[in-house]
């Protein structure tokens, strides 16, 4: 990628021994790195690309890689440790500099509205739903809150490779809200077995009435007590008038 000394950023030697020496750094080639290299990998950005809510830059396989890893061995990497998930993070789509090909000291990505070229002297933002990348002056004549590329709508852009201080207010906040999510109690869920099915809910048991009791209940209603007592029944005398049938008429 072009650089603005006309160094194309490359190899990863180079990177990395910049990397090590990140104190002699030139501002210049700071900016520079920060716009071609993945801020975890320090790999040549490519595609596909993806930024978090600092607004750096990452290529998308070291930060699915780098997940993974931590999920698996608990451990995080410091440079990711604000990134909770993939949803958190926007696909960005550059726009390619197709004059970069015949020049080197051009840049490889320019904003598809002004044509600038993306250095890292001007402010660039990524548009939150569509990840288009534009200029700070196409933002600041944008008339509404519509992408000028795609016309996708937004609410707050992106900046992206923020200026270390504010960089550094953005993750204090970031940091404050994870902290407090991690104190909150979550929310009780059914417990399910290892197989992954919800243990059936045990349901409560009806007393039946004993046996004995039910058969003298159908008897009082069907059996006539006279022939036994020899005095008639006043609570079923219904139930024995049905029996005989209806009286002959005289």
């Amino acid at each position: 990628m072009g650089c603005d000394g006309g160094t194309k950023v490359d190899k990863r030697e180079f990177i990395v021994k910049v990397k090590k020496d990140n104190k002699g750094i030139d501002k210049d080639v700071k900016n520079t790195l920060a716009w071609t290299t993945c801020s975890l990998s320090k790999e040549p950005l490519s595609e596909p690309i993806v930024s978090c809510a600092l607004g750096r830059l990452y290529n998308k396989e070291a930060i699915v890689e780098a997940l993974i890893k931590r999920k698996s061995t608990k451990k995080s990497d410091p440079t990711i440790e604000h990134i909770q998930g993939l949803k958190e993070l926007i696909n960005i789509h550059f726009e390619r500099n197709s004059d970069a090909n015949k020049d080197a000291s051009k840049s490889s990505y320019i904003c598809p509205v002004s044509k600038q070229e993306i250095r890292g002297q001007y402010k660039f933002y990524a548009i939150p739903n569509c990840g288009h990348v534009v200029s700070d002056k196409v933002i600041q004549v944008s008339q509404n809150k519509a992408c000028m590329v795609c016309n996708e709508p937004y609410d707050v852009p992106l900046l992206l490779n923020p200026p270390e201080a504010e960089e550094k207010i953005i993750k204090e906040r970031i940091m404050t809200t994870i902290k407090t999510n991690k104190k909150r109690p979550r929310k009780k869920e059914n417990v399910k077995s290892s197989e992954g099915v919800e243990p059936a809910v045990k349901k409560p048991k009806i007393a039946e009435p004993k046996e004995e009791g039910k058969h003298e209940v159908y008897n009082s209603l069907f059996i006539d007590k006279t022939k036994e007592t020899g005095k008639i029944r006043g609570d079923n005398f219904l139930c024995r008038g049905g029996m005989k049938g209806p009286a002959r008429v005289q």
